[in-house]
């Protein structure tokens, strides 16, 4: 018995060894099949990102051919309609974005295609009206000359002529008086003291004007706005052309449909523009956008879509000290002569502000403003956020 008792337990313990070994070769599976997936997803995620670049590049390259080769950018957006049809690793959403904007490319391209075909018939037309005209204009001269309209094109000479002289003289006129003026305005005396902070404080805020407080994505859609572009868009939907822009730059473009509704446009708004030769995306977003009554800030990593008014609320006031910029007290010369000297040291620095740090956003119908104020040896300056975070490294 007891025998029998000693064997039922030895099978006992077998069978409990090897359930253990084969709960551990499913916990082996189980995580080998996780890292599997793991594995199957990143190299999806990687898929992705790599076409999208492929098709933000064909895109560009299409462009370039579309003015000269339209035959050649058709066949480039129908073959990455192609690819995009077969890809099964971009996310279902994405891809339809994409290939909304590759169709919105191609009808493009046909409409230009017809717009050839009929200004080639409508030039041929006006050329031969003109030869027609010429023809007749030539037959009359040699009729008979028109010594009164000879007259009066000489007597129109001379009536523009004088003219354009007293034009002349009355702007050197206003310009004098304007110059003079401002020697005078330059010349009057502050109305009291100027205190200016002690040395340590003013190097303080020095170095706090001077801090670069940009993020990377927003170093990255600054270098997007430089970037030269070439579009044309013909009657195209307003979120075919944010969806296209947004492709080529690689950043996000983002207008909420309230926004839209102030200016009575929809997202179904067609659009039609171009340029002849590569221009900066912020020269295309400014004239395409600006039509609609639109203007377009940096906020939050992103290129956001407002009106000129809701702008002007997120408009931020501060104050630059450039003492050390614009001082430069001259012993040979009077307090007048140094103070003029100093207020054109800091109209310098202001046209120098306004070419190059957003260059056209500097608008006073759009609420942006830069003055110097001579008593604090300061410049004032209403503008965006991200204006502000880049004034430090352009006041270096």
């Amino acid at each position: 018995m007891s025998a029998g008792i000693r064997l039922t337990r030895s099978r006992i313990v077998v069978l409990v060894l090897v359930a253990g070994v084969f709960a551990f070769q499913g916990v082996r599976l189980a995580r080998a099949e996780d890292d599997v997936l793991d594995e199957v997803k990143r190299r999806s995620e990687v898929a992705a990102q790599k076409l999208e670049a492929e098709m933000r590049e064909t895109l560009l390259e299409a462009q370039r051919f579309s003015a000269k080769q339209p035959d050649k950018a058709e066949e480039l957006l129908k073959g990455a309609l192609a690819t995009l049809d077969a890809d099964t690793d971009l996310p279902e959403a994405r891809r339809d974005l994409l290939k909304r904007v590759i169709k919105d490319r191609i009808r493009v391209l046909h409409l230009a295609g017809e717009k050839v075909t009929q200004k080639a018939s409508e030039s041929a037309a006006r050329e031969t009206a003109k030869e027609t005209r010429q023809s007749i204009t030539d037959k009359r001269a040699t009729e008979a000359e028109d010594p009164a309209r000879r007259a009066k094109a000489m007597q129109d000479a001379v009536r523009e002529t004088i003219e354009g002289s007293k034009r002349v003289r009355r702007d050197a006129e206003k310009r004098t008086a304007a110059a003079n003026l401002e020697v005078a305005r330059s010349a009057t005396p502050a109305a009291g003291d100027v205190e200016f902070p002690d040395a340590k404080k003013w190097k303080d805020l020095t170095d706090k004007r001077k801090k670069d407080n940009l993020t990377a994505a927003e170093r990255a859609i600054l270098k997007a706005l430089d970037t030269p572009i070439t579009v044309d868009f013909k009657k195209s939907r307003i979120q075919d052309v944010i969806d296209t822009l947004a492709t080529e730059l690689g950043v996000t473009i983002a207008v909420d449909k309230a926004t839209l509704e102030k200016r009575d446009i929809t997202y179904d708004t067609e659009i039609t523009a171009g340029f002849k030769r590569p221009v900066t995306a912020r020269t295309v977003l400014r004239k395409i956008f600006g039509d609609l009554g639109l203007t377009y800030i940096v906020r939050d990593e992103t290129i956001e879509l407002l009106t000129p008014e809701m702008a002007k609320d997120m408009m931020v006031v501060k104050a630059y000290p450039i003492g050390d910029l614009v001082g430069n007290n001259n012993v040979l010369f009077g307090p007048d002569i140094n103070r003029l000297q100093e207020i054109d040291f800091a109209n310098q620095i202001i046209t120098m502000i306004k070419q190059s740090i957003e260059p056209g956003s500097w608008d006073e119908n759009n609420g942006a403003k830069i003055v110097y104020e001579p008593n604090t040896r300061s410049l004032v300056i209403k503008q965006s956020a991200l204006v502000h975070s880049m004034l430090g490294k352009s006041l270096r």
